[in-house]
């Protein structure tokens, strides 16, 4: 005796969005939401908007610099600035103190080689003649930069920067702490890449080279994360 069965439909799981930005500086928020309206400017096919984008790279909100030189205060008070912060709230070596315009520098050291500016210019006192070229390179780069003869958006560099530089800069500001889902979530409303579609494992894979990266080139424990 046959029954008649209606066919099977496979079940989607549908995932309801994380309340990432809970687990994130409200600062640090602010400064990349900056950074992706210049991106998005300078990859503009208006020469006004690209010319907007490098007035507001080299111009930033007054507002924005204020709420940024506090946050990295009072993480300095704290003790809590690491290598990841203080390429965004200001070194913690007095020696090194962040401008506001060698954010670029550091920027350009992490990006171009993957290492600190602050490695590049300790292992160049060493005598490391590789880091010395490394660190000159960096200089050069900055530079040409300073003078608006290079778009940072040009500049070739180590890896796969969109996604990289999203987790990179944000280890410190609570991204090392969000769960694979809530880091998906965060990259569909943040990255520069557009996607609304990324998947959980392969940025938690991602985060966990780059805190494996961060570990031997600062000699920072990442066990507090993943």
């Amino acid at each position: 005796m046959g029954l008649n069965k209606k066919a099977r439909r496979a079940r989607v799981q549908i995932r309801e969005p994380r309340d990432w930005r809970a687990k994130i500086d409200p600062v640090y928020i602010r400064v990349f939401e900056q950074y992706r309206r210049i991106v998005d400017l300078s990859r503009s096919s208006s020469p006004g908007d690209r010319e907007e984008a490098e007035r507001l790279k080299r111009n930033p909100p007054d507002d924005l610099l204020a709420a940024v030189r506090q946050a990295g205060e009072e993480r300095r008070r704290s003790g809590v600035v690491t290598p990841i912060a203080s390429t965004i709230l200001g070194s913690t070596d007095p020696s090194h103190a962040l401008a506001d315009a060698s954010f670029m520098m550091h920027w350009l050291a992490g990006n171009k080689w993957g290492k600190t500016l602050e490695q590049l210019v300790a292992e160049d006192r060493r005598g490391f003649e590789k880091s010395s070229r490394q660190l000159l390179s960096v200089q050069q780069e900055f530079q040409r930069w300073r003078y608006g003869k290079q778009d940072a958006e040009d500049v070739q560099t180590k890896f796969d920067r969109e996604h990289w530089t999203l987790i990179m800069w944000t280890l410190d500001m609570g991204v090392g702490k969000l769960t694979q889902e809530e880091l998906a979530d965060f990259a569909n409303d943040m990255c520069l890449c557009g996607s609304k579609q990324h998947s959980p494992e392969n940025l938690r894979k991602l985060r966990t080279r780059i805190l494996k990266f961060l570990e031997v080139a600062t000699g920072r424990d990442s066990s507090h994360c993943d």
